[in-house]
């Protein structure tokens, strides 16, 4: 097996983020203009400025937190999903211990509310499952649940896991 492999998955950024942007932007330079009739005109203005400035900042906080990529690395023993958003700042959202994998198959099924989801659209052709156990903490017990990892591997991972996971893979080869 390699010994790391890192696979880069781009996510499109949808109109409505971008949408989102402009009009945070556009309330963040109307903002501006409610400044200058507060100091010129009315302190009243100065109210106008706050409340334009705080939906601005929200507007381009919104963009700036939906993911622009996932990252899938995978090493001998364990296999780590990382997600980026769109101001670059990237967040570990699982780490999956390959020995608790239970098994990797096509994903076909819905999104549930345990799975993490770490590819742009669950419902596309390519996104695999890797279900695998998990401890949660209920009650003072730690329990092991199963989780399933929705990712959109490419064919050189796809082969890493049929080569290394053949048990467990369900997946088809092509």
């Amino acid at each position: 097996m390699t010994e790391q492999y890192t696979q880069t998955v781009e996510v499109k950024t949808s109109n409505a983020d971008k949408a989102k942007l402009l009009a945070g932007i556009a309330l963040l330079m109307l903002s501006l203009v409610f400044v200058i009739l507060g100091i010129m005109k009315n302190r009243l203005y100065l109210i106008g400025f706050g409340v334009l400035f705080v939906l601005g900042m929200v507007l381009v906080q919104i963009f700036e937190s939906s993911p622009s990529e996932f990252i899938y690395g995978i090493s001998a023993k364990s296999l780590v999903i990382a997600k980026k958003n769109n101001a670059h700042n990237t967040k570990r959202i699982a780490c999956i211990d390959l020995e608790k994998v239970v098994r990797i198959e096509r994903f076909l099924d819905i999104v549930s509310k345990n799975d993490v989801i770490a590819c742009e659209n669950p419902s596309n052709l390519g996104v695999f499952a890797i279900v695998f156990l998990d401890c949660v903490k209920e009650d003072d017990e730690i329990k092991q649940i199963k989780k399933r990892a929705l990712l959109s591997p490419d064919d050189y991972m796809l082969a890493l896991f049929a080569e290394n996971f053949q048990d467990k893979f369900v997946g088809d080869e092509n």
